[in-house]
Parts: structure tokens; sequence; C-alpha cells
């Protein structure tokens, strides 16, 4: 079927863009951790090498979390709410009260708070993904990994989305940089 054809590729192709910019997002945050944890952060209490690794982490999971947003919307597309709620009640749970728990309780290493976030970014990721690949056409032949032409088509709505999500992201990330 063309129609099923053209919408396994455009995913496809999302995935690899969106993709892409998670990692350069995330590199450039690896690359500027150690001014962010001694120029631009006014530690206190914590070494700058804690602080550092904490930035690393915090790009890491956001990269994860830029990505499973895009996943986010394509199980949006396909209605599937009630499963994606759910699966978000679980993540959030784990990501915030019971990464505040194992701090409290288990090491007041603020490097475990992150690690776990970004343990979590991955689960979900992975959840996401199973989820939508069930969803989208079994094809396998004819599938292309990237398309321009399918790129441009959507361009104006891909660019908008994108935007949106790095602003949640930001938003929703900006306390564990605060944390840190």
């Amino acid at each position: 079927d063309y129609e099923a054809l053209r919408l396994k590729t455009l995913v496809n192709t999302i995935e690899l863009v969106f993709t892409g910019i998670a990692i350069a997002v995330a590199v450039i945050f690896i690359f500027l951790k150690d001014y962010v944890a001694t120029g631009w952060l006014k530690v206190e209490v914590l070494s700058a090498q804690s602080v550092s690794t904490s930035v690393t982490i915090i790009a890491i999971t956001l990269a994860f979390r830029f990505y499973v947003s895009v996943i986010r919307s394509g199980l949006s597309a396909y209605e599937r709410q009630v499963w994606l709620n759910a699966v978000t009640v679980v993540t959030n749970t784990l990501r915030y009260p019971a990464s505040l728990l194992f701090v409290m309780f288990c090491s007041n290493n603020i490097i475990y708070f992150f690690l776990i976030q970004l343990v979590v970014a991955i689960i979900e990721l992975l959840l996401f993904k199973i989820k939508l690949s069930s969803l989208l056409p079994s094809l396998k032949q004819g599938v292309r990994i990237f398309s321009t032409d399918e790129l441009k088509r959507i361009a104006p709505l891909a660019a908008g989305i994108g935007y949106s999500n790095v602003i949640w992201l930001l938003l929703s990330q900006l306390d564990k940089l605060i944390l840190s």
C-alpha cells in the first residue's frame, strides 16, 4: 500500500531529524558542562566535578526526552491517550517521587538523582518506541530511512512541533538544572 509506505518513510525521516537535533544539543551541553558547572551556576556545597557530571547526565536525559516527545506525538496521532497517560503516570512516578525517595534514603549524591532520571527516560523511550512500532504498518520493503520529499511536505508542521517540544523540554528540565 502506497500510503502505508509513505507513512513509515515519514516516521523514519522525522525520527532521524529529531535524533540528530537531540544529539547535537546533548553534545553542545556536554561540551559546555565545565563552563556551566563553574561559570554559570553558583555552587557552594557540591564539587565542580559533581555538577559537571550532573550537567552531562542532564544533557543526555534531555536528548532522550526530546526524542520521546516525537514518539509521544505519534502515539497521540494514533489516539492512544489512555495507554499514553497510563505509561506517563508510571514513568513520572518513577522519575520524581521514586528518585527523590532514593536520594533521601539510599544516597544523597545528586548524581544518583540524575542517573535515575536518565534510566527512566530510557525506559520511557523503549516503551513508547515499542508501542508506536506496533501501531505502524509492518512494511519492510520500499521503506526509506530518510526522504527529503516527505520532509518538505510536512516541514511547517514539523518545525512547529519541534519548537513546542524544545520549549516543553526546557521548562520541564529547568528544575533539574536549578537543583544541580
